[in-house]
Protein backbone atom coordinates (compact mmCIF):
# COMPACT_ATOMS: atom_id res chain seq x y z
CA UNK A 1 0.00 0.00 0.00
CA UNK A 2 3.17 2.42 0.60
CA UNK A 3 3.56 1.80 -3.14
CA UNK A 4 0.43 3.32 -4.10
CA UNK A 5 0.39 6.08 -1.63
CA UNK A 6 4.32 7.38 -3.00
CA UNK A 7 2.91 7.54 -6.67
CA UNK A 8 0.06 9.10 -5.76
CA UNK A 9 0.20 12.99 -6.18
CA UNK A 10 1.03 14.63 -3.36
CA UNK A 11 -2.42 16.97 -2.59
CA UNK A 12 -4.60 13.16 -3.28
CA UNK A 13 -2.20 11.62 -0.84
CA UNK A 14 -2.87 14.30 1.57
CA UNK A 15 -6.16 14.39 1.96
CA UNK A 16 -6.56 10.74 2.18
CA UNK A 17 -4.56 11.34 5.05
CA UNK A 18 -6.80 13.56 6.35
CA UNK A 19 -9.87 11.66 6.33
CA UNK A 20 -8.62 7.81 7.03
CA UNK A 21 -5.40 8.18 8.86
CA UNK A 22 -6.48 11.75 10.94
CA UNK A 23 -9.90 10.86 11.22
CA UNK A 24 -10.68 14.46 10.35
CA UNK A 25 -14.86 15.46 9.58
CA UNK A 26 -15.10 16.92 6.29
CA UNK A 27 -15.73 20.18 7.98
CA UNK A 28 -12.19 19.84 9.28
CA UNK A 29 -10.69 18.93 6.19
CA UNK A 30 -11.90 21.85 4.15
CA UNK A 31 -10.54 24.25 7.06
CA UNK A 32 -7.00 22.83 6.69
CA UNK A 33 -7.43 23.22 2.65
CA UNK A 34 -9.14 26.35 3.15
CA UNK A 35 -11.50 25.72 0.53
CA UNK A 36 -15.24 24.94 1.07
CA UNK A 37 -16.77 21.16 2.44
CA UNK A 38 -18.24 20.65 -1.07
CA UNK A 39 -14.75 21.19 -3.00
CA UNK A 40 -12.58 19.22 0.21
CA UNK A 41 -15.46 16.10 -0.85
CA UNK A 42 -14.94 16.39 -4.43
CA UNK A 43 -10.92 16.33 -3.73
CA UNK A 44 -11.53 13.09 -1.36
CA UNK A 45 -13.70 11.81 -3.98
CA UNK A 46 -11.46 11.85 -6.93
CA UNK A 47 -8.32 10.66 -4.38
CA UNK A 48 -10.30 8.00 -3.75
CA UNK A 49 -10.79 6.86 -7.42
CA UNK A 50 -6.93 7.65 -8.32
CA UNK A 51 -5.83 4.89 -4.88
CA UNK A 52 -8.37 2.43 -6.56
CA UNK A 53 -7.07 2.62 -9.65
CA UNK A 54 -3.30 2.02 -9.04
CA UNK A 55 -3.89 -0.63 -6.28
CA UNK A 56 -2.94 -4.18 -7.39
CA UNK A 57 -5.41 -7.01 -8.14
CA UNK A 58 -6.46 -8.84 -5.32
CA UNK A 59 -6.88 -5.48 -3.36
CA UNK A 60 -10.66 -5.79 -3.29
CA UNK A 61 -11.16 -5.58 0.56
CA UNK A 62 -9.47 -2.56 1.21
CA UNK A 63 -11.30 -0.43 -2.04
CA UNK A 64 -14.20 -1.14 -0.23
CA UNK A 65 -13.11 -0.13 3.26
CA UNK A 66 -12.58 2.96 0.98
CA UNK A 67 -15.87 3.85 -0.22
CA UNK A 68 -15.93 1.30 -3.50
Amino acid sequence: MDEVLDSMREKDRDILQLAYWDQMTMVEIAAVLQCGESAAKVRLHRAREAFRKLLPAGSGALAQKLGA
